[in-house]
């Protein structure tokens, strides 16, 4: 006799008790609360659907981005491929940094502008030959190495750059410039682990003070961007794009996630930024910077980017740029104003085509003014 039958009816009717139970629990604790519980249950569900949607609808493609443990993440080293929403396309060289799409990823020049900095020095919007980091470099006839990444603080470049030294990538480069895209929304952003996003929040390296010293410092392990990536590598499960259902496991796994969200959310509610100075700031963000870059004799050209109207150029880094040798600043809003860029180029908005083509201009001028032998760094190919 196949006994197979009732060992599954059995099984079915103890499912059936526990789910009955269960909605009679949950109807139970209704009647006594007054309908808040439903009211809980719905709002989780709803922040659960939220993620996914989040995490399906992101213009990236998958694995554009990798998690890096003191850095937070970085751009995928030998990525090729387009936006999910095809803005532009997105490739990277083997030794991690943007480059065109026509580009080869492997070979490369030494000698050339190394570009630091987030979105703005990445060129979020734009073709990677439209970035003023490859038009400076292409008027200089130098190669271009551009290592911005969307949401950097200083923090992450500070990590970055000692990340490449470390790697001996500064090494096989020996980069005659080095490029830092500034803007008045780092100093906030710097000193602040958590993501300039109010979604699926978590947190990375920031700036901050301890025994009256500043210092690159860590989150708080429960909710660092290594639980996030972990989170996309599992849930889209090398399916290559981002088109998935919302699944019972793919929900269980946001379920997994959300304490470390709430937390984070939370902690970034209640966090204190440190009390430090703009001039504190860049003192230490370029102090950094010569100390990686010293013994390459890369000249360091601070571009300062504007994200509003006639937004003064910050005081402590006109101050701060007075204490080092071989740093210039380049203000990118004289450079707007002076080729005429129109307010809707750059006003609240990821700098345009224009923008990026001006800010060129005026990096290369003042490059060529104080740098005339800069080229002759440039060492043979490899």
């Amino acid at each position: 006799m196949n006994r197979t039958f009732p060992r599954r009816s059995k099984i079915i009717v103890n499912g059936l008790l526990v789910i009955c139970s269960s909605v009679i629990t949950i109807l139970l604790i209704e009647l006594l609360s007054g309908g808040v519980m439903t009211h809980k249950i719905k709002q989780f569900h709803n922040r659960i659907v939220t993620y996914h949607r989040l995490l399906t609808s992101s213009r990236w493609p998958i694995g554009a981005y990798r998690y890096h443990e003191t850095i937070g993440f970085q751009l995928t080293p030998s990525f090729s491929g387009p936006l999910e929403n095809n803005a532009f396309y997105l490739k990277t060289h083997h030794l991690g940094y943007r480059t065109p799409k026509f580009a080869g990823q492997e070979s490369f020049e030494p000698g050339g502008i190394l570009s630091v900095g987030c979105s703005f020095t990445f060129g979020d919007g734009v073709e990677c030959e439209e970035t003023f980091s490859y038009l400076a470099a292409k008027r200089l006839n130098l190669p271009s190495y551009n290592y911005g990444v969307c949401s950097y603080s200083y923090a992450g470049i500070i990590l970055q750059l000692e990340d490449l030294q470390k790697r001996g990538i500064l090494e096989k480069l020996k980069p005659s410039l080095v490029i830092l895209g500034a803007g008045n929304w780092l100093l906030g952003r710097s000193l602040n682990p958590f993501y300039p996003t109010p979604d699926l929040q978590f947190a990375y390296a920031y700036i901050g003070k301890k025994d009256n010293r500043l210092q690159v410092m860590q989150p708080d392990d429960f909710y660092s961007t290594k639980h996030l990536y972990r989170l996309v590598d599992r849930y889209f499960n090398g399916s290559g794009s981002r088109k998935v259902k919302l699944t019972l496991g793919r929900y269980l796994r946001l379920i997994s996630i959300s304490p470390r969200v709430s937390k984070a959310n939370l902690d970034q509610r209640n966090f204190k930024k440190p009390r430090i100075s703009s001039r504190e700031l860049y003192d230490f963000v370029i102090g950094k910077m010569t100390g990686i870059l010293r013994k390459y004799g890369a000249t360091i050209v601070i571009l300062r980017m504007p994200y509003l109207d006639e937004e003064e150029i910050d005081a402590g880094l006109v101050e701060s740029i007075k204490g080092f040798e071989n740093v210039l600043l380049v203000d990118g809003l004289k450079a707007l104003k002076k080729y005429n860029v129109s307010r809707e180029c750059y006003y609240k908005r990821h700098p345009s085509v224009e923008a990026h083509a001006a800010y060129a201009r005026a990096l290369m001028e003042a490059i060529t003014g104080a740098c005339e032998t800069v080229k002759t760094k440039r060492g043979g190919a490899k």
